[in-house]
């Protein structure tokens, strides 16, 4: 009974931390409306970060080396039309760097010119599985530090 009291304690400490801790406020991240959509280009690298399973997390943290001409993404989670997918970047060189969600389904990309702080919140097009995305076509590798939630 104690042994099965203490994994319990355990999976508990373990879900608790692969949740981040991040201060949010709804006032800054107002919706992005000055969005473009795209098709994937097939002459970008395509890179997905691989979580494993993630019970609980909602706010994901960010902090990526982005080669040139490479579009890296988040593992793919579910959202329901309407619901929203906020964003909230730093980006150290901003020239040819697009920042938004991809529909993992149809590889349909909604995004913006990411800005040296990109902040703000996709509403989702249609209910399907859907990834953050950094797309880099500047001529160097980019540094992309922050957060999203799912």
């Amino acid at each position: 009974m104690k042994r099965k009291i203490l994994l319990n304690v355990l999976l508990v400490i373990a879900m608790v931390a692969t949740v981040g801790v991040f201060d949010i406020r709804a006032e800054e991240h107002s919706e992005i409306d000055n969005w473009m959509e795209a098709e994937m280009d097939p002459s970008i690298n395509v890179e997905t970060e691989e979580n494993g399973i993630e019970l609980f997390a909602v706010n994901k943290a960010i902090n990526w080396n982005v080669k040139n001409n490479t579009l890296k993404m988040t593992s793919g989670f579910n959202k329901k039309k309407g619901s929203k997918v906020t964003i909230n970047l730093l980006v150290n060189h901003v020239s040819g760097v697009k920042i938004g969600i991809i529909n993992n389904k149809s590889k349909i990309k909604r995004y913006t010119k990411a800005t040296l702080t990109t902040k703000g919140t996709f509403t989702i097009p249609e209910t399907s599985s859907y990834s953050v995305f950094v797309e880099n076509t500047s001529g160097n590798s980019v540094k992309v530090q922050g957060w999203y939630r799912r």
